[in-house]
């Protein structure tokens, strides 16, 4: 299992996936493999500023989709890929 990074109280943690295959995406959006040392975790000081990342990647790729986990490591907001909507 891949674990989610420990946060400050203001930080999140993204992860990104493949919308068309669910493949785990690593921080440079290729496939994650687990026998890998690829980060997948994107920590943010912010969900604000990981908003902004994620609306920016939407612009170049539609087809990811995204998780947000707060510093409980709970699941703060899934946002779909663009291309298959909500």
């Amino acid at each position: 299992m891949i674990k989610i990074p420990e946060l400050t109280s203001e930080q999140v943690a993204v992860l990104k996936v493949d919308g068309n295959t669910g493949h785990v995406l690593n921080i440079n959006d290729k496939v994650f493999h687990k026998d890998s040392n690829d980060e997948v975790y994107l920590v943010f000081e912010d969900i604000i500023a990981a908003k902004k990342y994620i609306v920016e990647l939407q612009q170049v790729n539609d087809e990811i989709e995204f998780t947000i986990y707060g510093s409980d490591k709970s699941v703060i907001e899934f946002i779909p890929a663009i291309k298959w909507g909500s």
